[in-house]
Formats: structure tokens, C-alpha cells, sequence
């Protein structure tokens, strides 16, 4: 990791990298929570997520660590969709930078709350949100295409 870490607005053209950050962060995540269960998220989908995100306007920041994007964030409306930090980068404040720079761009957009889902056992995140006054309102059972299930708690936090 070098030095200084920059976070800044995800610029267009970069949706490829966005998913690339994406997809090996979210290996890095959730293959240990997951065991035998993983499965690799699709390059074709997630490429198409991020770029949709950029083209629609929304918040979308990059960690960028040299010339590599290393963590990225989303937020359409007032639901984050993703927050993905590569596990080389974390417990060094980027996860804190880039939500927090977020949330000042979307309490600029008139947004007071934000609303997003954890996976039940994703013990890391859950005490990395709730150290940041996110607090949990629900939990929702989710479900793959394949009929794979899950349990993902409900959160929210004020901006």
C-alpha cells in the first residue's frame, strides 16, 4: 500500500476497474464467510452495475492506492449498494474515508438517511457500520438463483 490513498469521485470510463476492485473485494469478503457456498459474482453483471451507476449520476467513489482501485462505494438515492475495501487495504481508515465522503455527497443531494443490508455473520462489517451509528432494523432472508439462501440484516444510519 502506498503512502497516500485518494478518494475521489469514480470517473467515466473506469466502470471496468470499479468492477474489478468490486469482484475481488467481495471474493476477499465473502469466499471465508461463504466456504463451500461461494460463488464468484459475474463479471458481465457487475461490469453493467457500475456502469449503469455512472451513467445515472449516482455516488460513486473510488480508493485509489497508486493507480489501482482498491475500494469502491455506491449509493443511489438513499441506499448503499456496495462498499468494497481489497483486504490489503483495510484497518488503515479508507472504509471510513469512503463512507463518510459518500454520505457528505448524498446528504448534499438532500438525503438525511441511508438504508443498506449486511450479511447476518459478516461480524467485520457489522461492527465496522455500528461503530459508525448504523443501527439494525430488520433482517431480510435473500436467495441466489440457484435457491441458495441467506440472511441479511436490515440497516440504516443518519447522515
Amino acid at each position: 500500500m502506498s503512502q497516500t490513498v485518494i478518494i475521489r469521485a469514480a470517473r467515466e470510463g473506469e466502470a471496468a476497474a470499479l468492477a474489478a476492485a468490486h469482484t475481488e473485494a467481495d471474493f476477499e469478503a465473502y469466499a471465508p464467510l461463504f466456504g463451500d457456498r461461494f460463488k464468484r459474482i459475474g463479471e458481465a453483471a457487475t461490469l453493467k452495475r457500475w456502469q449503469d451507476a455512472l451513467d445515472e449520476g449516482d455516488v460513486v467513489l473510488a480508493a485509489v492506492d497508486g493507480a489501482e482501485i482498491v475500494g469502491v462505494v455506491h449509493i443511489k438515492d438513499d441506499l448503499m449498494r456496495a462498499l468494497y475495501l481489497r483486504a490489503s487495504h483495510i484497518g488503515h481508515g479508507i472504509g471510513h474515508r469512503l463512507m463518510t465522503t459518500a454520505f457528505a455527497q448524498a446528504r448534499d443531494r438532500g438525503v438525511a438517511t441511508i438504508r443498506f443490508n449486511v450479511l447476518e455473520n459478516n461480524d467485520r462489517a457489522i461492527a465496522f457500520y455500528e461503530a459508525h451509528g448504523a443501527r439494525r432494523i430488520g433482517r431480510t432472508l435473500q436467495q441466489d438463483d440457484d435457491g441458495d439462501e441467506w440472511w441479511d440484516y436490515d440497516y440504516v444510519v443518519r447522515i
